[in-house]
């Protein structure tokens, strides 16, 4: 049975966890970006997805903003140039090295919007194995009218599984835990995701595709094929 964690209950933090939930108003992040970066991520061009980079089964629609198979690369641009200068700053990547302990410069890496309607799951899978230079990665609400959908974690001391109460909050991770989200029962679950490296890592992507290959049905191995029109009715 997982644990369910809020920011209110939480006695470890990152440092202990691995995970750590903030308030909005705790970081960078103004009102005014919440809701520009809300309004854009709707807009946003999406694909069906039900196979992971990982292999892990899934069933959402994800909207590409940065993506990196062999590098990273800046995709749908009239959305992407609004966006990246907002939770790709200056400011966001040290207040993120800031919490998480990290000494070097961050950067983003990949980025995209999980839009999980009704149904929608994410399976559990380790964003190291997309790419090993992965450290952490955050998680923005871009609203709360859904039921489930709940983000789950293995702790990063214990290694015990652990539920995390983060509809309303701002979710910092690692990228090397196995996690996932719990299949949506009502509403839709909407976020924007983006992901950091150090600035000292290659700027290729160092999976071993020879060896831990794409899984066949995946978006990537498919050139991100099959982008859907959003609709929001």
């Amino acid at each position: 049975m997982s644990k369910l964690l809020s920011i209110e209950s939480d006695p470890g933090g990152f440092s202990e966890v691995g995970t750590e939930l903030f308030n909005v108003e705790d970081t960078p992040l103004t009102k005014n970006d919440v809701e520009l970066l809300r309004a854009l991520a709707l807009e946003i061009p999406r694909e069906h997805i039900e196979v992971g980079d990982t292999g892990e089964e899934c069933e959402l629609e994800v909207g590409r903003i940065m993506i990196d198979v062999t590098k990273a690369t800046v995709v749908n641009h009239q959305y992407a140039e609004k966006i990246l200068p907002i939770i790709a700053s200056t400011e966001m990547a040290e207040w993120v090295a800031t919490k998480t302990g990290h000494c070097g410069k961050l950067y983003v890496r990949r980025c995209a919007v999980n839009y999980m309607p009704k149904g929608a799951i994410i399976g559990a899978h380790d964003d190291g194995e997309t790419n090993p230079d992965y450290l952490y990665f955050v998680v923005l609400h871009l609203g709360q009218e859904f039921a489930g959908g709940e983000f789950y974690s293995s702790h990063y001391q214990n290694k015990e599984p652990v539920e995390f109460n983060n509809k309303t909050k701002v979710c910092l991770s690692r990228c090397n835990l196995k996690h996932g989200v719990k299949r949506v029962t009502d509403g839709v679950r909407t976020v924007l995701i983006w992901f950091y490296a150090d600035e000292s890592a290659p700027k290729i992507n160092r999976r071993n595709y020879s060896s831990n290959p794409l899984p066949e049905k995946s978006a990537a191995a498919n050139g991100f094929g099959g982008l859907v029109k959003p609709d929001y009715k």
